[in-house]
């Protein structure tokens, strides 16, 4: 991280003003400890020359330009976010969810009736409370300079099913992007996906792919069907495909049999090609396929097929070797 210089201050009727935004011969003071500051803005750029900063006209104790970015930073969050709220306009915001992986998009107004900063809720004080309609905190954002939150607030929020929204700031220059931090926060503990009825974990989606390319033999016209995830991650071919899932790829014209391994003996489900009976065996040849389809040079077809929870599967096959072996690719 660079080092950190106070970007932001106010004036004597508490309006917030940044480096780039106050005027030289006004008097400013720190949003931290009320103390006058002096603008450092020289209009010069170059290798030797310091942004536009405020510096204390005295020096100061216990006060650090990172607290000052933080103060300054959830304070005009706050407000950006009550300006959406009163506009009655959405502002989306978007994650890569942490449980699967999936780009997400979520809106903040969607339920927001309010916000609070440094909302009292006796075990922790979020920088902003974000609450619904019945005066209800449904999600803290915590802003993080160089403490994040403690073991106790996140217990909190997951106690009490209080999403939590992350936004990190690494540089002072951050007092300038609020909105582009606030949509594009550094976490959010929360998925969009459904979560699993035994364990309560969010779960994964089953995606099924259908690519339309060429037998790799023959070069007539094949399809051939895989599964992935919401993430467009590679998962499995119809070797672990159900009964259901076989009959859905077999009537959207995917020729699908039972394929023997000339090498193990192993025998498994597999992609045929229908002219020259080639199978288009798991691994590398499937994978081939799907490479080529998400690079846009092979049309795919994607069809949501179920939702399958990776924390119990897991806990599944460490538990069952039997269930273990059946799983194997």
């Amino acid at each position: 991280m660079d080092e950190i210089l106070y970007t932001i201050a106010k004036d004597s009727e508490g309006n917030f003003f940044t480096a780039l935004s106050a005027s030289k011969g006004k008097i400013y003071y720190c949003v931290n400890c009320d103390n006058i500051l002096i603008l450092k803005k020289s209009g010069r750029v170059g290798p030797r020359t310091k942004r536009p900063h405020f510096a204390h006209k005295s020096l100061t104790r216990n006060c650090q330009p990172e607290t000052a970015l933080h103060y300054g930073f959830k304070t005009l969050a706050a407000e950006k976010l009550n300006q959406f709220l009163q506009a009655g306009a959405e502002f989306n915001f978007y994650w890569t969810c942490e449980y699967c992986s999936e780009v997400h998009k979520g809106n903040y107004i969607k339920k927001l009736k309010s916000v609070r900063i440094e909302y009292d809720l006796k075990y922790c004080r979020p920088d902003i409370a974000l609450l619904d309609e019945n005066d209800d905190i449904f999600a803290a954002v915590e802003i993080v300079v160089s403490h994040k939150p403690n073991d106790q607030a996140l217990n909190y929020y997951i106690q009490n099913k209080i999403i939590l929204i992350q936004i990190n700031l690494t540089s002072d220059d951050d007092i300038y992007k609020i909105e582009q931090k606030l949509s594009e926060p550094h976490l959010v503990k929360f998925c969009l996906n459904p979560k699993c009825s035994v364990c309560d974990n969010f779960q994964q989606k089953y995606i099924m792919s259908i690519i339309n390319g060429k037998c790799w033999k023959c070069y007539n016209q094949v399809k051939v069907a895989l599964m992935k995830d919401g993430a467009d991650k590679f998962l499995f071919g119809p070797e672990k495909f159900t009964p259901r899932e076989i009959a859905f790829a077999k009537e959207r014209g995917v020729n699908i049999d039972e394929y023997i391994s000339g090498l193990t003996g192993e025998q498994y489900n597999a992609n045929l090609c229908r002219q020259c009976r080639t199978f288009i065996r798991r691994f590398s040849k499937l994978r081939n396929y799907f490479n080529y389809a998400s690079e846009e040079n092979l049309p795919i077809q994607d069809f949501l097929i179920r939702y399958n929870c990776r924390c119990c599967a897991e806990k599944k096959i460490s538990e069952d070797d039997d269930w273990a072996q059946n799983l194997k690719w």
